[in-house]
Order: structure tokens, then C-alpha cells, then sequence
């Protein structure tokens, strides 16, 4: 009598063992590498995420306070204040940050700012941290319209001279009592509000500068609130 013998169950070879095992050992460092970076750069994320909240919901000045002194020294108040209304970030939503990074003291985020309307903005942010916690110390717009200056301040123009410059602009079309305008940026797509008075009517009047030539030359828009003038603008 013949016995059958099973056949032989041949096991997977063992370069193809180790080759399984090492593309498991860099799956799970990628996983652990990934993890560390998102927790490293955890307190950086919110401290960015919550100065453009601040920018949208107090307004640009709120937000100017709490970015680094290296930050408001580059950009003062006039000048984040022309940034910000320039790129819509009173619009923000959310942040979608893609890359997030930190050696040292010294962070980098890059991502898009989520505005209302579905429009997103990609922007790069590098953020220090000192004594109190991460702060803003610069940051970068992609493809925007109003850049803030990287470490050189950009030529303002003058309250005084925004005021003068509308007046001749809406001189055939209303006549205002009082314009009081912050000093802008000047650069194109920087805009402003300046608070105007036409008899007992208070309002506000918004300048754009639509261009500015190599001399500092500028063609701005100066558009009144309707409540104060409902006829009033001009280019």
C-alpha cells in the first residue's frame, strides 16, 4: 500500500522577509517623524492660526500687537494695516497648513488662508520663540497683491496728502467738511478708511491706490460712504 504524502507548503523567500521588513520599519519612522514634526510645531500652528483670527475679528492693529518686535519694526501698524485690508484678510476663515517645520527657536509654516467667499490665499509664515511663547516674526503671500516688506520699509504717504489728494478728486461731485486719513503704504492695492463729515452725517471713505509710478506718483479711488454722500467717488 502506497501512502500520499501532502505536498510541501513552500514559504515566502526570506530576501522578500526582509525586504517586507524594511519598507514596514520606513512606513513606521515616516509615521513617528510625521508625528514629532506636527507636535513640535503644535504651539507655532495656533500662535499663526490665531494672529490672523485676531486680524479678522479685532482688526489689523489687534493682530499687529501681538506679532514679534522684529515684525512691527519691518512692517509698523500703517503699513500690516495696508497689508491686511489689501489681501482680505478681514475675510479669513481657517488655515490649511501643508508644511510645517521647526529647528531651534525658529519655525516655518506653509499652507493657504481660507477666506469667506471659497477664495484661498497661500501664504508662508515664520514664527520665533522667546521668552513668552511663539509670535509671528514674518510672513509671505503668494501671488498676492500687497506684500508686506521684508525687513525694508516701504515709502508711506501721508494722512494730510490722502485727504488733500480725495478732495480734488471728489471736488465736482461733494463737498466734505472734514476728511481724517492714517497714513497708507504706498504700493498698489493698498487701501485704507478715512473718517469724513458732511454737515450732521459721520461716515467713512474708503482710498484705494490703483497704481503708483516709479517716482511715488499715485492714482488712488476715493469711494464715500453713501450715507454721507451718496453721489460721491471718482478715480
Amino acid at each position: 500500500m502506497v501512502e500520499l504524502q501532502a505536498p510541501r507548503r513552500r514559504g515566502l523567500p526570506r530576501w522578500l522577509l526582509y525586504v517586507g521588513l524594511a519598507v514596514g520599519a520606513f512606513v513606521l519612522l515616516g509615521l513617528i517623524g510625521g508625528t514629532i514634526a506636527f507636535m513640535a510645531t503644535g504651539g507655532a500652528v495656533k500662535v499663526a492660526d490665531d494672529f490672523f483670527a485676531t486680524d479678522a475679528a479685532q482688526g489689523p492693529a489687534a493682530a499687529w500687537a501681538k506679532a514679534s518686535p522684529s515684525f512691527q519694526a519691518a512692517s509698523p501698524e500703517p503699513m500690516w494695516e495696508a497689508v491686511s485690508h489689501g489681501n482680505g484678510l478681514g475675510a479669513f476663515k481657517s488655515t490649511s497648513w501643508s508644511d510645517r517645520s521647526v529647528s531651534g527657536a525658529t519655525a516655518e509654516l506653509k499652507g493657504v488662508l481660507n477666506l469667506s467667499g471659497g477664495s484661498a490665499l497661500p501664504v508662508t509664515v515664520d514664527l520665533v520663540k522667546g521668552a513668552g511663547g511663539w509670535q509671528v516674526q514674518s510672513l509671505q503671500f503668494a501671488n498676492a497683491g500687497v506684500q508686506p516688506p521684508a525687513g525694508v520699509a516701504a515709502p508711506m504717504v501721508p494722512g494730510d496728502k490722502l485727504a488733500d489728494a480725495c478732495r480734488g478728486i471728489l471736488a465736482k461731485t461733494v463737498t466734505l467738511d472734514t476728511i481724517t486719513c492714517p497714513p497708507l503704504m504706498a504700493v498698489k492695492g493698498a487701501t485704507t478708511q478715512c473718517q469724513v463729515t458732511r454737515g450732521q452725517s459721520h461716515g467713512v471713505m474708503k482710498v484705494t491706490l490703483e497704481d503708483v509710478d516709479s517716482t511715488g506718483q499715485a492714482t488712488m479711488d476715493c469711494a464715500v460712504d453713501p450715507s454721507v454722500a451718496p453721489a460721491a467717488g471718482g478715480q
